[in-house]
Order: structure tokens, then C-alpha cells, then sequence
């Protein structure tokens, strides 16, 4: 459709969520060791990583940044298009 092509390019996508995804995991990780905040066990599917981190929470560092790729992606392929039939 709109030929953004994150996913045909895992190597770059990878490279762009990787260091959100270890920031902040490790920064959640921290929090919820500290007792800063802690999630409602009835809102989640109760796999955890590392002991302490929700599957959710960590899914969630994965599909924002991919949705942000996306968009951007998208955003700059449309504009593209409406640029060259000037």
C-alpha cells in the first residue's frame, strides 16, 4: 500500500528498537526492583521476564518504536510521492 518496507529491512528495524528496548527494560527492570511502581497482576497474562517484568511491558518497547518506524516511514513515502508529481 503505502511501501514503507520496515519489514522487509529487519536488520535496520533491529537496529532502531534495539536500544529502546534495553533502556528501558533495564529502566522498568530498576523501578520495579526499587519499588518505584509495580503492575496489576489482573491486567496482565501473567508471564514475566526476568522475575520482575510483564510480557506486556516488554511487547510494548517492541510496537511503539515499530509503529513510530512505520509512520515515519509511511509519512515520508506519501510526501515523497506528492513531492515528485509536482
Amino acid at each position: 500500500m503505502l511501501g514503507a518496507r520496515v519489514y522487509a529491512r529487519p536488520w535496520r528495524w533491529l537496529t532502531a528498537c534495539a536500544p529502546v528496548l534495553v533502556v528501558f527494560t533495564l529502566w522498568d527492570y530498576l523501578a520495579v526492583r526499587r519499588g518505584h511502581w509495580s503492575y496489576d497482576p489482573r491486567h496482565l497474562s501473567g508471564v514475566r521476564l526476568l522475575g520482575v517484568l510483564p510480557l506486556e511491558e516488554l511487547l510494548f518497547f517492541l510496537v511503539v518504536p515499530t509503529c513510530a518506524i512505520l509512520t515515519y516511514e509511511a509519512v515520508g513515502r506519501v510526501l515523497g510521492r506528492r513531492r515528485s508529481h509536482r
